[in-house]
């Protein structure tokens, strides 16, 4: 053989034996979990910052679950108005009084939940009297609750005012001039 032969030959050895060396050696770097006390100040101070954002904004959405009833005073007002318009022409307003009803039931049912709300807002577990964090992990429990109720109180309004317009809806249909 050729003296390039031998040294092709040697040179793809050698590049096979490296290419498998490097292949066995780990890509991503390996970093072990270190105890909780070793944590970041920045990254906690960080963190409670996000919780004191995310609390101040689930403060702001209660109170707008709130003023939902605000609402259903008026639609409450409105809806028994146009009931007795209804009955001034001699029509069944039956089935308008008994959804009227069931609303109202709803809407009482839904302010509870929301007040119970409050009590979660005046205990602020996790969280001084100026929303700062105390305690992380009763922070997020405290909000969590919060949005629950939220949650709750705006889906029981919200059920509530589409079975009221079903039930227009329906008496529309069935009264039609």
């Amino acid at each position: 053989m050729s003296k390039i032969a031998v040294w092709f030959k040697k040179s793809a050895v050698l590049g096979l034996v490296l290419a498998l060396g490097l292949a066995a050696l780990p890509l991503a770097p390996v970093h072990a979990a270190g105890n909780a006390q070793d944590e970041d100040p920045q990254v906690a101070r960080w963190q409670a910052r996000r919780l004191e954002w995310i609390w101040s904004r689930q403060q702001r959405l209660y109170e707008r679950a709130g003023n939902q009833f605000d609402f259903t005073a008026k639609v409450v007002e409105k809806s028994q108005n146009l009931i007795e318009k209804a009955r001034d022409k001699g029509l069944d307003v039956t089935s308008l009084e008994e959804a009227l009803a069931v609303y109202e039931q709803s809407i009482a049912e839904a302010r509870t939940l929301y007040d119970g709300g409050q009590a979660v807002i005046d205990i602020h577990a996790g969280f001084d009297a100026d929303g700062k964090v105390t305690d992380p992990a009763q922070a997020r429990q405290t909000i969590d609750a919060l949005r629950q109720v939220t949650r709750d109180t705006r889906d029981a309004v919200r059920e509530a005012n589409r079975a009221l317009q079903q039930a227009f809806r329906d008496f529309r249909q069935a009264n039609l001039p």
